[in-house]
């Protein structure tokens, strides 16, 4: 019965030991799109795949880090929002195909 006991502590130890590692906290940055009207936000965070949070207009949008050929490119496969991240740069590309640059808020 003991060494029952012990076997089961010793797998509760394992897969504790053995989660995956979690993503770094997320680094926040507000983009100004001009024309799109107020700035945005957008969370980043480390990960594989890594993750950004778009807030825009007080409605919030997930998405997906995807291959990019230069800088970072994330996509919502629920709303069809896009981001492209170079440097201080941000290309916002809406639902409709419609895209905004946008900069990097003092």
């Amino acid at each position: 019965m003991r060494q029952i006991g012990l076997l089961a502590v010793s797998m509760v130890f394992v897969a504790a030991c053995a989660r995956a590692p979690e993503s770094e906290p997320a680094q926040v940055l507000t983009y100004s799109c001009g024309k799109l009207g107020p700035s945005g936000t957008v969370a980043f965070s480390d990960g594989d795949p890594g993750t950004a949070t778009l807030t825009l207009a007080g409605v919030t949008y997930a998405m997906t880090q995807v291959e990019a050929a230069s800088g970072a490119r994330y996509q919502s496969a629920e709303t069809g929002h896009e981001i492209w991240n170079s440097g201080g740069e941000l290309m916002l590309v809406l639902p409709t195909g419609q895209s905004y640059t946008c900069g990097l808020s003092a």
